[in-house]
């Protein structure tokens, strides 16, 4: 009863900003085919991560309703895709009568049906995007996560990696014109990648709610989405308990559409450099540097107030300290790591060399301006075992 309470109450909200193009709590192979008439539109390319669509058991029938022939007009995203892998599928995506693309999967095959539609649309390379405004995608993208955390249902950009660098390639008609959130499809994933994309929610719900380019809408979002991940994020991804489990996916699909208007901030902005170089997964990397952003971010710039409070509301507490050492324990509580020192990082890691690679842009969006010693200072903020940051000052 109290999460049905919660998600109409998230709907309502959604509803309230005309964010409505949403479909909630419904099975995902019962709703898309409402989804395709609903947009008129009758060839799907079909982009899932086959792990995760066979352990949610939903395989065989996902063809059945999008009636497509799996041989011929599904591809199989099982990690982020290439750029040359991105211009082969768009290829197909031209000369081939679709008219819209269905993604079943989490952030990284959502985000390659945004590439390959694009680059589909401007008849182009995806790496001639990075530069210059481009044609509006033209193919309808109907996406359902199946992890509880990227959020990328929600937003218009999609994330590229040319080598190691990681670049957003973003425009409003890579915004997917409906989103399917079934959490039934993200209920499934195993530990350590449930465990991964909940933290990623976490960030973006703090990052969002101080960002320079927070408005109305997105700290809206991002609050709801807060209230949700914290008391949610271990039974969901620990415990595995179904009311959990939907309380999160509401999470992660509010602070997608909190992150869409405000964009993320130092965290996500630290994260890329631990993930191309090191392996460590997204919304890990991003969390090992949350709890000391909070105490450098705290009392910075006008808003400030707003999400102290946010963070003070839902730890019960009214002091930095105690808001950071909420968070130490709640991220590590699900067995990740609350610092940089506790990623365990190989020998030849460098402190300087990571933040010299920092991404300026999203560094322009954190409350407080930061130089790179700064940027160093979190980099080696370390907590004990009560959470009480040392190293800080």
């Amino acid at each position: 009863m109290l999460i049905s309470t919660e998600v109409r109450r998230c709907q309502e909200l959604l509803e309230r900003l005309s964010l409505d193009s949403t479909v909630f709590g419904a099975a995902v192979c019962g709703a898309l085919p409402g989804c395709l008439e609903r947009l008129k539109v009758v060839r799907p390319l079909l982009f899932r991560d086959p792990l995760a669509v066979q352990a949610s058991g939903i395989s065989d029938k996902l063809c059945n309703v999008l009636s497509v022939d799996e041989s011929a007009e599904v591809v199989d995203v099982k990690k982020t895709l290439e750029p040359a892998a991105i211009d082969e599928i768009a290829g197909r995506l031209q000369q081939g009568a679709y008219d819209c693309v269905v993604a079943v999967g989490g952030g990284a095959t959502i985000d390659a049906a945004k590439l390959v539609s694009l680059a589909a649309s401007n008849a182009c390379c995806i790496v001639d995007l990075l530069d210059g405004t481009p044609k509006p995608n033209r193919y309808p993208i109907i996406a359902a996560p199946t992890t509880a955390g990227s959020g990328s249902e929600a937003t218009h950009f999609a994330v590229l990696y040319v080598g190691q660098e990681k670049h957003s390639v973003a425009d409003p008609s890579l915004r997917p014109r409906l989103a399917v959130v079934d959490p039934a499809l993200s209920a499934t994933a195993p530990e350590r990648v449930a465990v991964a994309a909940g933290l990623d929610v976490l960030c973006q719900s703090i990052e969002s709610l101080w960002a320079q380019q927070a408005g109305e809408r997105s700290s809206a979002c991002a609050s709801e989405a807060l209230r949700l991940v914290v008391p949610n994020l271990k039974p969901a991804t620990i415990d595995g308990d179904p009311p959990a489990q939907t309380g999160l996916a509401m999470a992660s699909h509010l602070a997608g559409h909190a992150i869409d208007r405000s964009f993320t901030t130092i965290c996500h902005a630290l994260s890329y450099y631990l993930t191309s170089h090191f392996g460590i997964p997204h919304g890990v990397a991003a969390a090992a540097t949350l709890p000391a952003a909070v105490l450098f971010n705290h009392g910075s710039a006008p808003g400030a107030d707003r999400w102290f409070r946010e963070l003070g509301s839902v730890f019960n507490c009214d002091d930095v300290q105690g808001i950071a050492s909420g968070l130490v324990q709640l991220i590590r509580s699900v067995g990740a790591a609350a610092s940089i020192s506790e990623l365990d990082l190989p020998a030849e890691y460098d402190a300087a060399e990571h933040a010299a690679s920092i991404n300026i842009e999203r560094l322009k969006n954190n409350p407080r301006e930061s130089s790179l010693e700064d940027v160093r200072r979190i980099l080696r903020t370390e907590f004990d075992t009560e959470g009480i940051g040392r190293n800080f000052a």
